[in-house]
C-alpha cells in the first residue's frame, strides 16, 4: 500500500494473493471502504488490521478506479500474505 495524507492506494500485489486473483483491483486504485466503513484518515496500520484477518474469512473492500474514477466493490477471501505493503514484495503485476 502507498499512503498520501491517509489516502490509501493499491501499490502492488503478491503473486497469487487473494487480491491479485480477483483480477479486478488495479495498482493505483484508491481504497475507499473496508467492510462498508470509510477509510479516509485511517493510518496504514489501522487499514491493515481491518483488511487482514483469519485465513478463509471474507473482507469487502470498495475502491475508486484510478483510470476512470469508477467506484467498485470486491469481496476477497483472506489468505496468507494477502497484502503487499513494502518493497521487495512487488511481483511486477500492474494491471
Amino acid at each position: 500500500m502507498c499512503t498520501h495524507t491517509h489516502i490509501h492506494l493499491a501499490k502492488s500485489f503478491l503473486k497469487n494473493s487473494p487480491a491479485e486473483l480477483t483480477k479486478e483491483i488495479c495498482v493505483g486504485d484508491i481504497i475507499v471502504e473496508v467492510d462498508r466503513e470509510q477509510v479516509e484518515g485511517w493510518s496504514l496500520s489501522e487499514l491493515a488490521e481491518r483488511i487482514l484477518g483469519p485465513t478463509g474469512s471474507v473482507v469487502e473492500c470498495s475502491f475508486r478506479r484510478k483510470a476512470d474514477g469508477e467506484l467498485y466493490t470486491v469481496k476477497v477471501a483472506r489468505g496468507r500474505n494477502a497484502l503487499s505493503s513494502g518493497p521487495g514484495s512487488k511481483n511486477g503485476s500492474s494491471r
